[in-house]
Formats: C-alpha cells, sequence, structure tokens
C-alpha cells in the first residue's frame, strides 16, 4: 500500500535525512526519525518512510491527492 501511495502522488511524511517533509499542512513530520522513530507523530502514517504494525493512516489532504489522480477515477 505504501508504494501504491508514491504511484499515486503521495510523498514520505519525513525523509529519513530529516531535512525533507511533505508539502501537505495537515500532514505531521517527525525530526528525529532515525533516532527516535516510534515518538514520531507521524508513525501510524502509511506514508512514514519505516514500516510499522499500525502504518495504515492518511491525512485528509492525502486522500485528496488520491483522490485527484487520474488513475483512481471510474
Amino acid at each position: 500500500a505504501h508504494e501504491v501511495g508514491h504511484y499515486l502522488g503521495l510523498f514520505h511524511t519525513t525523509e529519513t535525512n530529516q531535512r525533507s517533509f511533505d508539502p501537505l499542512p495537515d500532514t505531521q513530520n517527525c525530526a528525529n526519525v532515525r533516532n527516535f522513530p516510534e515518538g514520531c507523530p507521524d508513525g501510524n502514517n502509511l506514508m512514514f518512510p519505516l514500516a510499522g504494525a499500525d502504518n495504515s493512516q492518511l491525512t485528509e489532504d492525502q486522500v485528496s491527492v488520491v483522490l485527484a489522480n487520474p488513475l483512481t477515477k471510474d
């Protein structure tokens, strides 16, 4: 599902370089993703860069990006 998110136009919420973040205003990010990923507010987001047990949520803006992609149209 994460890779499909990329295909449909989504970015990682936080890049592991800790300098690049998702441009959407309602997507949280984490300044310490490499050293303390379990404390990241975006850790449960589908587009979080590290796999986890609960990487299943999308924000409203992320859903809008997916729904705006031509591949999701009938």
